[in-house]
């Protein structure tokens, strides 16, 4: 088990990658390539990361991901707008108060925070949705 509270750098990062509480590990038989279908690899392939190291620990992309919150970000993110994803990412508590979804890290600077969020709605509009 890996324990980020001792290492700074780590904290830093938030949430990102693993959840501080381990309950379960399944093995999914979705594949990576699952984020980057058809023409999107290339133009995408950074945007696909950052879901990948802040979304997917908790959310899906077209069934690759986490469960805590299983809904399909592709689908999703289609029906809000920007700044509503926006206020999602950057301040999940006071979208919905109580909620767990961590923020974006603190540790970023707003201005790197803000270019997260949007590279990941761009990639979350332009990928298709997995039927």
């Amino acid at each position: 088990m890996w324990d980020n509270i001792s290492a700074r750098e780590l904290v830093a990062e938030g949430a990102s990658y693993w959840p501080y509480q381990t309950a379960q590990v399944l093995v999914s038989t979705k594949r990576v390539a699952a984020l980057l279908p058809g023409d999107m690899r290339g133009r995408f392939d950074e945007h696909a990361a950052l879901a990948q190291k802040h979304c997917l620990s908790c959310h899906q992309v077209n069934g690759y991901g986490g469960e805590k919150l299983p809904i399909n970000l592709a689908q999703t993110v289609k029906t809000i707008e920007r700044s509503v994803f926006q206020r999602w990412v950057l301040s999940p508590a006071q979208v919905k108060p109580g909620t767990t979804m961590p923020a974006l890290p603190d540790g970023m600077p707003i201005a790197q925070r803000r270019a997260v969020a949007d590279k990941l709605f761009d990639y979350l509009q332009a990928l298709p949705v997995a039927r």
